[in-house]
Parts: C-alpha cells; sequence; structure tokens
C-alpha cells in the first residue's frame, strides 16, 4: 500500500475494502499547497483491483501491425524496453508547432489562441472489430523524463456507422498526470460505447506548447494493448450501484439529517460502527418508493457524537466519514488548493513555471500584460466574470471565517488567494468600463513579446460585468480595508468607476438583462453601505423593479410551477441553462435588499420574489428527482422545441422533451438540461449556481428545509450520488479523472458536472472529456458560495435562539378563498408587529403585542383578494426587523408529481 498523505481537510473515505483506504481527523492541519493528491482514494486505484475475466490482445507490438503518424509526430519500434515481449512502439513529438501558429492568426496578426494543432499515431484494422464482448481498453506507456512536470494525450475508438448527435458519448477520452520514468496502466471502462465495428484506433497528443525553460519533447512508448471484460461500474440511472452506499463523503454535522441510500447487498437493518468496529449505531433499512424507483434508506440521523465511523449492512461496508463540526472546511481548503494550482504568471510547483509573460490585452493604441489571476478551465483561457466570482465567493467564506474567529491559516490562504484574483481584476481594466472580458488562450507560450506565439485580445465593455466587478471590488475594499488599505483603496476607486460605466452604457434603465439587474442592484447596495451616498439606494431600487419583471410569478397555464426567471425584463426567454449559470444573482440580489432596506415599501416584493423562486421553483421542483432532490434546471414549453429547424436535431431535442416531467401537455420540467450538441454537456456548475441561490433564499427565509435541500447538492457533488463518487477530485472516494489537457488533476477541482444522456437522468461514465468533465473555475466559485451559507447557518429554532420574541402560525382556508391566518405570539416586551403580504390584502397590517413570558398572545388576520393563479406570502414581523420574523406561504395551485 502507498503511504497516505492526505490534503488536510479531506477525510479519505473508503470503498467496498474499507481497510484499504484511511482516513484523518486532524481538522487543523493545513499542507501546503500544491496539495498532494491521495491515489489510493481515486477511482483509478478501484479500477486496479479489478479482477479482469477475460482478454483479447489488439497489439502486443512484437510484430509490425501498420502504425501510422499524422502531424509533426515521429513513430519508431524499439528493444530498449517492454512491457511484455521484446520491444514497444514508440511515438515522439514535439509540443509546439509554429506552422500551425502562422496559418491560425486572429485579425490583429497574432495566434488565435485556440489548440495548437495534435499530432497522433494511428491503427486502423483490415477489418471492422468486434469488441462488444469486452468493456475495457488496457494499455501500457511508459514515459521518458523530461522536465516538463504534466503529461496527458487522448485516445480515440471509431466505431463504422456511429452517427453522433446531441446525447451520444463523445469519442475521445483523455489520459492525464501519466508518471515520467516508469510504465503507466491506462484503463478505460467503456460499456456505454458503441463498439460492434472498430475501425481504426487512435493515440492523439494535443500540442499545448510549453515554457521556454522546457524541453517540449514527449517521448511514449507504448505496449500490450488489450481489451478485457471486468464487471464495469454503472454509470447510467437513479439506482444506486450495486455494492455501494450513496453518501456525503465529506461527512455530517452533528445537527445534520444523516442520511444515505444501499445498492444491491445490503441488508434489512445496518449498523454505524466506529474505527474500533464498535456498533454506535443500529437501525432497519426502509424501502421508499419515489417517481425515480425503489430505493433503501438508511436514516442515522440521531448520532450526533463526533467522531469517525462507517456504515455497514448485509455484506457491504462504507468508506470511512466524519461526524463533526467543521466538515466543510475540508472541502473549502482544498478549493482554494485549486485556485492556487490554477494561478497564471505563477510558477505553481509540479503543475506549471511561471507563464504567459507575453499575453497582450488592448484598447485602442494601449496595451497591457494581461497574464495573473487564474486560468479558466482545462485549458488556460481567462474570463472577467469568471475571475470576479470566484473572489465574491471567496470573500463570502472570508466573512465567515472571521466572525466566527476561528482558523486564522485558513483565513489568510483564502485572503492571500482573493487578493491574487483582485490584483488581475484591477491589472486588466483600461477605463471607462472596457476590461479583458474574455481572452482565449489553450497554449503555453515562450514568454516573448514579438514572435509568432503571441496571443492578443481586444478589451470589451459588458455593462452586466462592470456592475458585477463593482459589487466584488466594494467587497474587496471592505476586506482588505484592515490588512491592506491600499489595496482596498484601489478597489474603492475601481468599483466606482466600473459602476459608472455601467449606468453610462445605456441612457434609461427602462429594461435589462437578468444579471445587469441583478448585479445592478447588489454592487449598488454595497456602494451605498460603503459611501451612504444615496444615489446608489436610488438606483438599486430602480433596478430591483426590473429584476422583478424578469420573475415569472404566476402558475401560467395552470402548471404547478412559478418562481423562475427570464433572460430580460421583456420576458421573452425562458432561462435554460446548458454549461453554465448564474441561478444565485437574482437571489443574492434579493437578499441584499431585503437585509439593507426593510423599512421600504417594496420590501415585500423582493421578499416575495425570493420565496417564489426557492418554493415554487427550487424546493417543489426537486421533487421530481427524489430521493437525491437535485434542484431544477429549467421549465420548457414544446413550441422552443418546435421552432428548431434541424430535423433530426429537432427529433432529439423532443425526446429530451419528452423525457421530462410533464406539467401538462406543451410544458415540461426538467432536472437536466435540454442539449443542444455532444460538446457543451454538464449539470453540476448548473446545480452549485442553483444550490447557492437556494441557500441564500433559505437564509433569508430561516428556511430550515430548504436549507437541507441545497445541502443535498453539496452531498451530491461529494458522493451521495447513485454512483458513489465524489466529484471534487482528490476529496473523498472513487474520484474520476477529469479533463485538464493543458494542467493536471487538482485537488479541489470540480468539472463542468454530471450528464444526462437519456430519461432525465444522471449519466458519469468512464469517458474523459470536454466539457462535462473538464475542470473549470466556475463550479468551484458556485461550490464556495453555496458552502458558504449552508455551512454557516444555524437555524434560529434548533439552536435554541428564538430571540426577544416568535411566531407560530395556523391557516385555515374558506370556500371564497380566504385565508383566515391565526398568529400565536411569544416572548417578552412590548413589540410593534407588522403584516406584510404578498398577493393579499391583510385586514389588519399592525398590532401592538405586550408580551409576559407566559400566555402567547393571539392574532386573527384575514387575508383577502388573493390571485388564485399566484402564490401568496405572509410576513408577520416584529419592530421592522426580518430578523424577528416568521412566514406563511401556500397556493391554490398544487403540484401533480
Amino acid at each position: 500500500m502507498k503511504k497516505f498523505l492526505f490534503v488536510t481537510w479531506v477525510l479519505a473515505v473508503a470503498s467496498c475494502n474499507p481497510a484499504d483506504r484511511k482516513t484523518g481527523t486532524d481538522y487543523r492541519r493545513y499542507d501546503p499547497f500544491p496539495l498532494e493528491v491521495p491515489e489510493q482514494n481515486s477511482l483509478m486505484a478501484s479500477w486496479e483491483k479489478k479482477a479482469v475475466f477475460e482478454t483479447l490482445v489488439i497489439d502486443d507490438m512484437e510484430h509490425d501491425a501498420g502504425w501510422e503518424v499524422r502531424g509533426i509526430g515521429e513513430m519508431s519500434y524499439t528493444e530498449e524496453r517492454a512491457k511484455d515481449g521484446s520491444r514497444s512502439l514508440r511515438f515522439m513529438t514535439s509540443l509546439r508547432d509554429e506552422d500551425y501558429y502562422r496559418k491560425n492568426r486572429s485579425k490583429w496578426d497574432s495566434f488565435n489562441g485556440g489548440q495548437g494543432g495534435s499530432s497522433s499515431l494511428s491503427l486502423r484494422f483490415s477489418k471492422p472489430q468486434d469488441w462488444s464482448g469486452y468493456n475495457r481498453l488496457s494499455f501500457w506507456v511508459y514515459v521518458h523524463p523530461t522536465s516538463m512536470p504534466a503529461y496527458s494525450f487522448n485516445i480515440n475508438i471509431n466505431n463504422d456507422g456511429f452517427v453522433p448527435g446531441a446525447t451520444t458519448s463523445r469519442r475521445d477520452h483523455f489520459i492525464h498526470d501519466l508518471k515520467p520514468g516508469e510504465w503507466n496502466h491506462v484503463m478505460f471502462e467503456f460499456p456505454h460505447l458503441p463498439r460492434n465495428k472498430v475501425t481504426v484506433f487512435t493515440i492523439n497528443q494535443i500540442l499545448r506548447g510549453h515554457n521556454p525553460e522546457e524541453e517540449g519533447i514527449v517521448t511514449y512508448d507504448f505496449d500490450k494493448i488489450e481489451i478485457q471484460r471486468v464487471e464495469a461500474d454503472q454509470y447510467e440511472g437513479w439506482n444506486v450501484a450495486p455494492g455501494k452506499f450513496s453518501f456525503s463523503h465529506t461527512g455530517y454535522r452533528p445537527g445534520d439529517n444523516k442520511t444515505a441510500f444501499a445498492g444491491a447487498g445490503a441488508g434489512s437493518d445496518f449498523q454505524i460502527i466506529d474505527p474500533g468496529n464498535n456498533v454506535v449505531y443500529n437501525g432497519s433499512v426502509r424501502t421508499i418508493e419515489t417517481m425515480n424507483g425503489t430505493f433503501r434508506l438508511i436514516d442515522f440521523s440521531d448520532l450526533r457524537t463526533e467522531g469517525t465511523y462507517r456504515i455497514r449492512s448485509g455484506s457491504l461496508e462504507s468508506n470511512p466519514f466524519p461526524i463533526g463540526e467543521n466538515i466543510w472546511l475540508g472541502p473549502v481548503f482544498n478549493a482554494i488548493n485549486f485556485f492556487f494550482c490554477e494561478r497564471c504568471g505563477f510558477n505553481v510547483p509540479g503543475v506549471h513555471l511561471e507563464c504567459h509573460k507575453d499575453w497582450q490585452g488592448f484598447r485602442g493604441d494601449e496595451r497591457k500584460i494581461i497574464n495573473g489571476g487564474w486560468h479558466d478551465a482545462g485549458d488556460l483561457s481567462q474570463g472577467y466574470w469568471r475571475t470576479a466570482m470566484a473572489v465574491f465567493a471567496m470573500l463570502n467564506n472570508l466573512d465567515a471565517l472571521v466572525q466566527k474567529k476561528t482558523d486564522p491559516e485558513l483565513s489568510d490562504r483564502i485572503r492571500n488567494e482573493a487578493a491574487w484574483g483582485l490584483d488581475w481584476l484591477l491589472k486588466t481594466r483600461f477605463g471607462d468600463g472596457y476590461h479583458m472580458s474574455w481572452a482565449l488562450g489553450r497554449i503555453y507560450t515562450d514568454n516573448k513579446i514579438g514572435t509568432i506565439d503571441d496571443m492578443v485580445s481586444e478589451a470589451q465593455n459588458v455593462p452586466w460585468e462592470n456592475f458585477l466587478a463593482a459589487a466584488v471590488l466594494g467587497r474587496c475594499a471592505e476586506a482588505f480595508k484592515k490588512f491592506n488599505p491600499d489595496l482596498a483603496e484601489r478597489a474603492f476607486i475601481a468599483a466606482t468607476e466600473d459602476w459608472e460605466a455601467a449606468i453610462a452604457s445605456r441612457a434609461a434603465w427602462d429594461l435589462a438583462e437578468y444579471r445587469e439587474a441583478s448585479w445592478g442592484v447588489t454592487s449598488s447596495v454595497i456602494l451605498n453601505r460603503i459611501t451612504g451616498e444615496d444615489k446608489y439606494k436610488k438606483q438599486a431600487l430602480q433596478l430591483a423593479e426590473l429584476l422583478i419583471k424578469c420573475q415569472e410569478q404566476s402558475f401560467i397555464e395552470g402548471i404547478p410551477i412559478t418562481g423562475y426567471f427570464y433572460t430580460t425584463s421583456e420576458r421573452r426567454q425562458v432561462i435554460h441553462n446548458y454549461h453554465a449559470a448564474f441561478e444565485e444573482a437574482p437571489l443574492i440580489a434579493l437578499s441584499h435588499l431585503c437585509n439593507a432596506y426593510p423599512d421600504d415599501g417594496k420590501w415585500m416584493d423582493w421578499y416575495g420574489a425570493a420565496v417564489l423562486h426557492s418554493e415554487f421553483f427550487m424546493k417543489r421542483g426537486s421533487a421530481i428527482a427524489a430521493p437525491y432532490d437535485l434542484l431544477p434546471n429549467s421549465v420548457w414549453n414544446r413550441r422552443e422545441i418546435m421552432a428548431e429547424k434541424d430535423e433530426k436535431l429537432r427529433a432529439d431535442l423532443l425526446r429530451q422533451f419528452n423525457d421530462g416531467t410533464h406539467l401538462s401537455d406543451e410544458y415540461v420540467l426538467r432536472t437536466f438540461p435540454i442539449y443542444f450538441n455532444d460538446l457543451f454537456h454538464g449539470n453540476t456548475n448548473i446545480n452549485l449556481s442553483s444550490a447557492w441561490a437556494l441557500a441564500e433564499a433559505s437564509r433569508l427565509r430561516k428556511d430550515k428545509a430548504g436549507m437541507e435541500i441545497a445541502g443535498k447538492q453539496l452531498q451530491w457533488v461529494l458522493g451521495a450520488n447513485p454512483f458513489s463518487q465524489s466529484l471534487m477530485y482528490g476529496t473523498g472516494y472513487d474520484f474520476a479523472p477529469h479533463f485538464a489537457y493543458c494542467l493536471k488533476n487538482l485537488v479541489g477541482a470540480l468539472p463542468v458536472g454530471m450528464d444526462c444522456m437519456s430519461g432525465d437522468e444522471p449519466f458519469w461514465s468512464g469517458t474523459n472529456t470536454a466539457t462535462y468533465k473538464e475542470i473549470w473555475v466556475e463550479p468551484v466559485s458556485r461550490f464556495l458560495g453555496a458552502v458558504s451559507v449552508f455551512a454557516n447557518y444555524a437555524d434560529p429554532a434548533s439552536n435554541g435562539d428564538r430571540g426577544k420574541v416568535w411566531f407560530s402560525t395556523e391557516t385555515q382556508r374558506s370556500e371564497n378563498g380566504e385565508i383566515e391566518l391565526t398568529v400565536s405570539i411569544s416572548g417578552k416586551g412590548k413589540h410593534k408587529i407588522g403584516i406584510r403580504t404578498f398577493n393579499a390584502v391583510a385586514d389588519k397590517t399592525e398590532h401592538e403585542a405586550v408580551l409576559s413570558g407566559n400566555k402567547p398572545v393571539v392574532l386573527k388576520v384575514r387575508l383577502t383578494d388573493i390571485d388564485p393563479e399566484k402564490p401568496w406570502v405572509t410576513v408577520i414581523m416584529a419592530d421592522n426587523d426580518p430578523g424577528l420574523s416568521s412566514e406563511v406561504v401556500g397556493s391554490f395551485v398544487e403540484p401533480t408529481f
């Protein structure tokens, strides 16, 4: 067994043989970045242990088989080494193709920033091969050592007659993190791929360039290419994989609901055992029925003692997991490591040298070097809103740590990483709202200005990004005021300038795109808080009206879902997220408004909008993904699908539409996106964006149930999914390799995410390719944003802290649609009780309650003028303090699913 060097805060969780994996409980040790990968907990380690039932040799390299080279590479057989037999196949190529750079120029005569070309090695079969009796490819590759820190390539299995579509798996599969100076075993499970007429097998090297200090030539020796039959992992569906538990690998807090689901092999009861194999809790495995099938539920919520445990049932035993108050700090720490490793223009040990010192941005005659910040994904691009969102999410976590006055080292790590991102945001501004919105970069360059590989991008003026920048820079001004006053002042000045530029981008703000309205509100509230200037509040209130106009607030055509948003205040197109997502933006804005201006006459409009989105879209919609309760992606109308002109694509879209949960003949609700091509796939970023939104709304509403559902999205990412795989690399168990071809797999990385190919069901195959398995800063930012709220939320009722006054309510609906509300008010002292309503009129709006602490005061309120096609909301608030409030929510339209 390999020595276990575990990244602090990631608790090594286990496999079907828990003794092979270790767990740590040292919650206060922070290893230096970059963090080491606990490889023994990876999916590849699990695959290596599988029994092989049957093998067919494709090429043992002992005889010439007809391999061909394409591109600038070279091929030869060598007897210098072999994994098996006497020789292997050697392939060598430079990672830099300057002829390709010359042929692919931008309109500014720079390299266009795309892929740097490729060089490949292919074996074409004389007749199609039937591989359908096998489900795994296996071969060995020896990597010749160089000064480069990372090695990767991809393979492609071409099957005759395969026709790609919007919901077919891509044929390219990427292999990363090859170790130089040794034989690497490459394994690829492919039960999901058509393979009955295999005609060509290709090994391809993307030419990603290299730093000038590196040799830049890779040499591989290949041997022993086989196909095998193994017991392949489950890759699709809601049911828990056989022999697995679906549970939170990062563990549970003492007060959390603690549930897991068991796959085949579990018994009728279960035990929770400690490291000494002592049973500390036992219970019955319950069978539950949902619209997605039958599930076996394990509930040990009553276990609140901190420690490390495993689940045992029947023949199954889980990997270890902790119960502890600070379990979420581990994934947060790993996420910060990911950003550290994605740094551009910085020597990241073992990842890359200082890079892109010749990357330029311009506006008119002004040019700047724009390296710094963080690379965007598996490639090396840069984006303004990506960086800004990351800084915003980091600062939210920093605020929580500072408020708790714990973990100063983690606080410093987060503050340093946020400052790195802030520096890039300031560095890449050109004034008047112009900044580096997007810079495409997929190669490492020679770091010399004026050579063939220079990449040049033009600055853009994007109003919503300027509003976002103003919000983020304003937050930075607050966060860094004590630690770096000069940096804080620069951030504040830039925030006000970007806000002014965004406002000036339109002669009149009578319509807005939802991100403009959302971040316009948030930035205005923040700057109003910092400066006290009324102009910011005035603009926040104006943009708030436009944000409300972006929302659907009725049960259109009687469907039981509402509260979702349109792309603009004109309400012509419902938001459909395919790849990127900004679900959190409106809820962050609404929360800022409600907290900043509780006395405003529009307060209930903002609060009601937050309730509608969280209660009647998010929470109600999560029921179609029971028992995991994944948040919904979007409402679709059949007309949108039938408008597609391409007949083949339209048929694929219609199938995906019909796979959704039908709300009526014309509307469906989807958990996963409807995809229009085979490239932009993946739902985890979208799901985490929604989790952040729901967490913000639940905190505002003091909604424990909503917060628990937000937490289930985080747990899904960390193993509580049907495949029992953690999606965060280097965290938890059976984490799969990610698509990171310009870098390497990084602890704390998250992919674009869980896919779907049919049935509106999760799909997570062994194929490692863009974009669904591509690392991306966005899902990590959304994870940080969601966890900053969820992990730091304390339910007042659960903690026994009800404040100075608290409420209990009962409702009764009359035949004429009126609502009688009975409010019991408890506490001490004299309080002004306000009744605020959304889509209702209350017969009383104020009441003075004198509380003795013994007997509650009972207040009767009648609600009338309720539009039955909309939800209604009532908030009972003491002393105009949202912290001393309770809500009552209802609707006359009930779910049909």
